[in-house]
């Protein structure tokens, strides 16, 4: 089984920059979900079988995954 998954924007940043936001819990905190929302927990493990897991909490307090 084979997991890809491609992006595709222009944009004016360079690419150390895109890598850091999508690689660093602390700056892809800032952008990953819509205002109101919020992201409150963010986890990367960037090895081979490693994972991601993100805790975002709506405008009510609420948060998902619970």
């Amino acid at each position: 089984m084979s997991f890809e998954l491609i992006f595709e924007r222009t944009s004016s940043l360079r690419p150390e920059q895109i890598w850091q936001a999508w690689t660093k819990p602390e700056i892809l905190m800032q952008w990953f979900c819509p205002a109101p929302w919020r992201v409150t927990a963010c986890e990367i493990d960037l090895k081979v079988g490693g994972g991601f897991q993100t805790v975002m909490q709506s405008p009510e307090g609420e948060s998902f995954p619970h």
